[in-house]
């Protein structure tokens, strides 16, 4: 089971008052003793989930809540590199040709991925996306 960016993750409030959170909603789930036993709340149907695995992804590992930290072995990812950026853009760029569009946004790539703030994966992705979309044939 995949959560991801867990970090950013909020409590919701419902129409009468109540609260809840999406760390209270997992514990009993990242609990192996009463995830055997959980029963959906909506259904109302017992469930062993004692065997799922929980991915969670995060921005910033300080933000996720320290019960969740606590249940879980925390992997940490280099940011990515100038190359790792272009060498992604490049594959997912291989089937549109040798382009004058494509050679400048694969140096925008190599720009950005070089400034502070640096590039995403989802920033490159929209970018493909855009690039695509401007080298598809026009039909009027």
């Amino acid at each position: 089971m995949v959560v991801d960016e867990v970090d950013k993750a909020g409590t919701m409030r419902t129409k009468s008052g109540n609260s809840t959170s999406l760390t209270t909603a997992l514990l009993p789930l990242l609990d192996p003793g009463t995830a055997q036993r959980f029963e959906c709340p909506f259904h109302r149907v017992p469930f062993d989930m004692s065997r799922l695995i929980w991915i969670m992804t995060a921005n910033d590992a300080q933000h996720i809540p320290a019960p969740l930290r606590d249940r879980a072995k925390v992997f940490h990812l280099s940011a990515l590199t100038a190359k790792d950026a272009v060498e992604h853009f490049d594959r997912l760029t291989a089937r549109c040709g040798d382009q004058p569009q494509r050679d400048d946004c694969r140096a925008f790539v190599a720009q950005m991925s070089e400034t502070p703030r640096g590039i995403s994966l989802r920033q490159i992705g929209q970018l493909v996306e855009a690039l695509r979309a401007s080298m598809a044939p026009k039909v009027h």
